[in-house]
Order: structure tokens, then C-alpha cells, then sequence
């Protein structure tokens, strides 16, 4: 990875809604607090079912990739800083 594409990385983090970010872990969606009420980081209508995990009664599961989305802000920072301090820059 070049200096100029970590800059890159980091301007795009920096852009985004502030985490924390959450996944429930049954509905297809990322919300964060905001003062008393929640935004919408990302909603998805339609999926096609992950037959690796079991649907509750109303239709929920857990979805690998919403539970990847939402860790992706706090990972990519945690990431950044091991490179910085690891000299790998």
C-alpha cells in the first residue's frame, strides 16, 4: 500500500456518518444513534437468505455482510493506527 492510497482510505473514513454504527443482527440495516432518535446508515428490502443461519418466526436472520458493514469504520481506523505504529509507512 502506497502513502497516497492510506490518505485516500482515511479521507473516506473521515467523510462518513460518525460510529458507532449497529447491526441487530436480525434486520437488514445499519442504524446509529443520533441525540434521542436513530439514523438509517444503509437498508436493504430484498436479500437472498444466508442458508447458513436459522430464521426466527417473523423472518429474520443474521447477515454476514451487514455485521462486516457495521465494524467496518471502528476496523479500518484500528487497522490505520497498527500500520502507523507498526512502521509499515
Amino acid at each position: 500500500m502506497t502513502k497516497q492510497e492510506l490518505v485516500e482510505i482515511q479521507n473516506r473514513l473521515a467523510a462518513i456518518t460518525p460510529p458507532p454504527w449497529k447491526y441487530d443482527g436480525m434486520h437488514n440495516e445499519i442504524t446509529t444513534p443520533q441525540g434521542d432518535s436513530y439514523w438509517l446508515i444503509v437498508s436493504e428490502c430484498r436479500n437472498v437468505p444466508d442458508q447458513r443461519f436459522v430464521q426466527d418466526q417473523f423472518g429474520h436472520q443474521f447477515d454476514a455482510n451487514f455485521d462486516f458493514i457495521a465494524h467496518a469504520p471502528d476496523d479500518i481506523r484500528r487497522l490505520i493506527e497498527a500500520l502507523k505504529s507498526g512502521g509499515g509507512l
